[in-house]
């Protein structure tokens, strides 16, 4: 018996900057503040792709016919370019199927990003990383 296997995944990744507190509100107004996102070292391709590759290992000997999640989950990337702080926002999967459990631990396996900077200087910034997946075996 021949298996076909089809996959539908749509990331897309929201950067959301983590607010000093240590920083004046003089010095927030500047208007010339020069802001460059966090990304992985790889490229976001990369990144998406590790972590899809991670989560369908898990799911290669399944006997289900099909799987749908639709996640979104928020994390760090803090100054020294590590994933921190992750947090479920939205999990629409089967909870025996522990789908965002299984992109969070493939999340903090891949390799430290270049961080976010401010100024010249590293800062944390804050992503949403949102995950809809149609997974059929045939």
């Amino acid at each position: 018996m021949n298996k076909w296997f089809f996959v539908v995944f749509f990331i897309t990744i929201n950067f959301v900057y983590a607010q000093d507190s240590s920083v004046s509100s003089s010095e927030s107004a500047a208007v010339n503040q020069e802001v460059i996102k966090a990304q992985p070292k790889n490229g976001m391709k990369h990144f998406r792709n590790f972590v899809i590759d991670e989560i369908l290992k898990c799911f290669i000997h399944t006997q289900k016919k099909s799987i749908q999640a639709k996640i979104v989950i928020r994390f760090s990337v803090n100054e020294q370019g590590e994933l921190v702080d992750f947090e479920v926002l939205e999990d629409q999967s089967k909870p025996k199927f522990k789908i965002a459990e299984k992109a969070i631990l493939a999340m903090k396996k891949y390799p430290k990003w270049e961080p976010a900077y401010k100024d010249g200087k590293p800062t944390k910034m804050s992503c949403n990383f949102p995950i809809n997946l149609n997974i059929s075996l045939e």
